[in-house]
């Protein structure tokens, strides 16, 4: 009497991909969303031109600029309140976005070529007052 030997099932070497995918979109996206882009806007400004500008590789994420009419603008919005106001928001959003790390504190001034001195001084004052390094934005020649 020959019986038959029955064999176990094999089992599936099969990786599901299509899940890959999706964990793929959603990690990307995550990034996306939990990023912080740079975003300043330079409103039409003429740099003034410099021989000694220097590229900078870490980009301040806050930016101040001062247009052609003497408006101010901190992250691209419009600075009701001059010098005195922006100081004010200005150490608010420093504080908020880095905390008590005072290292961090770092402001990308832009400013028209054609601004008086006593128009961006007081700027220039009130960024040093809320406790940040300014660097200024410029042209080569």
């Amino acid at each position: 009497m020959a019986r038959r030997i029955r064999r176990g099932r094999r089992v599936s070497t099969v990786v599901p991909v299509a899940s890959m995918g999706d964990i793929a979109f959603l990690l990307i996206t995550f990034f996306i969303i939990t990023s912080n882009f740079v975003k300043h806007q330079t409103r039409d400004l003429v740099l003034p031109v410099s021989a000694d500008i220097e590229d900078i590789h870490d980009v301040p994420q806050i930016g101040v600029a001062i247009d052609q009419r003497g408006q101010i603008y901190l992250d691209g919005q419009l600075v009701s309140g001059g010098a005195s106001a922006l100081g004010s928001q200005l150490e608010r959003m420093l504080v908020e976005r880095h905390g008590e790390h005072t290292d961090l504190y770092k402001v990308l001034f832009q400013a028209d070529e054609d601004l008086e001195d006593d128009v961006f001084q007081p700027v220039i004052q009130a960024i040093a007052e809320a406790g940040a390094l300014i660097q200024m934005a410029g042209q080569d020649q």
